[in-house]
């Protein structure tokens, strides 16, 4: 059974939702989730802990009012001994069920010092981020990853503990008479094979010599034409197995090389080595100042997935897009450490195409149109407000910008985002604040650009509003 502890007031909404994925890939009755749904009259500390015994892991939802208190540690309710998110953490603790802690939007891991004795050991587990906006399933099949390694027992641990035991039985009840009466038999066969070998030997040996003068020249000529073939596979595998393609458009292939990308993460340069291999498989490395980290990830389309690590220790997660044009191979995202270290830092890494790639397809007049390097201005709504946008498009696919509302023209918010083939997305800043996340489709139209989609609030304002601009075509 899978356990999901959380305190209403802090992510209920978040809980509900990752509940139903986890309901949906382990199935209805091996996830539980209100351990505050206690019969009349049951002791809840006893209750709590006979639910945590069913469990082979508990996942642990933390926000930022997980603690149910003020910032200054004075009158949290995690501090109160009957506290049901402390007694369920403390019941898993106690009994070495594996805890896995899913941070909510960037929502910090909580320092030791500043948890009840009990609970400590919390602090020193290994956390995930879970992002309530468009990341939110990503970030859900990480964590479903996660579990299964943790829940899905190891698959060759089987025939190992099965064979040992029967054995000292069987040989003690074997009658006494079994070994002799097998020696008798052994002893027979052996004579009746004896016997068949010697009357045959002489035609077997006048057959051998008759065949043995031609046998040593054919031995010797097909030898090297039987140690052919495995060099041949030899040759020709390394040369398969490799090619494939890091964009998501089939006409730009990638030779079996090694890539070598430049870029940044923050604001520091960094040189990355990549190797795209067969079934969406990368590897590689990259480095900065005088430190190299190990990167491991998947290439599903358009994307790539990778894990961070510094020396064995798992130490950031980075997701990154495809942004690509005829003469550059751009990928550009997010890197999130992993807690202690819960900083997100923006993230690229590109390279030109040689002069021997293919080109990207050909767009659309109306879609080259939209997405030149230029500043264009938009008029639109966002939600029922009416809006004008200011946005700045660059070769290299990023975009940045501003937009004000009719209703309130001295508060200009900032726009930050990238534009894929047909696509726009943008993260809107109020200040130094990240308040919304926008997606945009381009509809085409013989007189006019258009962009439509929806704007998603951060928490903890979730609403989520359509919004669409446009300007006529040139």
């Amino acid at each position: 059974m899978i356990a999901i502890s959380y305190r209403r007031q802090d992510s209920s909404p978040v809980a509900g939702r990752l509940y139903d994925r986890l309901q949906a890939e382990f199935g209805k009755g091996s996830v539980f989730m209100d351990f505050d749904s206690i019969p009349y009259g049951v002791d809840f500390r006893e209750h709590i802990k006979q639910t945590l015994q069913r469990a082979k892991v508990v996942i642990a939802i933390i926000g930022p009012e997980w603690t149910g208190g003020a910032k200054d540690l004075s009158n949290r309710r995690i501090d109160d001994p009957t506290d049901f998110v402390r007694l369920e953490v403390a019941s898993a603790l106690e009994n070495g069920i594996p805890i896995i802690p899913v941070l909510v939007n960037n929502t910090p891991m909580p320092e030791a010092k500043n948890l009840p004795p009990e609970l400590e050991g919390l602090a020193f587990r290994n956390g995930l981020a879970l992002d309530t906006g468009i990341d939110f399933h990503h970030h859900a099949d990480r964590l479903i990853a996660g579990i299964h390694r943790v829940v899905d027992p190891p698959k060759e641990a089987a025939p190992v503990t099965a064979t040992p035991p029967p054995s000292p039985t069987v040989t003690a009840q074997k009658p006494s008479w079994v070994v002799p009466a097998s020696i008798v038999v052994l002893l027979i066969a052996l004579g009746g094979i004896a016997a068949w070998y010697f009357q045959s030997r002489p035609r077997h040996e006048t057959i051998v010599r008759q065949e043995t003068t031609p046998v040593p020249a054919r031995s010797e000529t097909p030898a090297p034409a039987a140690s052919r073939p495995p060099t041949a596979v030899a040759a020709t595998s390394p040369g398969v197995a490799p090619i494939t393609s890091e964009s998501a458009t089939p006409d730009v292939s990638e030779t079996p090389r090694e890539h070598v990308f430049t870029g940044k993460v923050g604001n520091k340069e960094a040189t990355f080595r990549f190797r795209f291999e067969q079934g969406g498989h990368v590897v590689g490395t990259y480095t900065q100042g005088g430190s190299t980290y190990r990167l491991e990830g998947r290439h599903p389309k358009g994307r790539m997935l990778l894990d961070e690590y510094t020396g064995e220790r798992l130490s950031a997660h980075i997701e990154v897009s495809l942004v690509e044009s005829a003469t550059l191979v751009r990928w550009e995202g997010t890197m999130r450490n992993t807690p202690p270290d819960n900083r997100v830092l923006p993230i690229y890494f590109e390279r030109t195409v040689g002069p021997g790639a293919a080109p990207s397809a050909p767009t659309s007049s109306v879609e080259s149109e939209s997405s030149g390097v230029g500043d264009y201005s938009y008029q639109g709504t966002v939600g029922p407000y009416d809006a004008s946008f200011q946005l700045h498009f660059e070769s290299s696919g990023r975009v940045t910008g501003t937009y004000t509302l009719a209703t309130n023209k001295n508060l200009v918010l900032r726009l930050e985002g990238r534009n894929p083939k047909g696509k726009l997305f943008l993260d809107e800043y109020t200040r130094d604040k990240l308040s919304a996340r926008i997606e945009l489709s381009l509809k085409d139209s013989t007189d006019e650009i258009r962009w439509e989609g929806t704007m998603r609030n951060t928490p903890p304002d979730t609403r989520v509003f359509p919004v669409s601009f446009a300007r006529p075509r040139k």
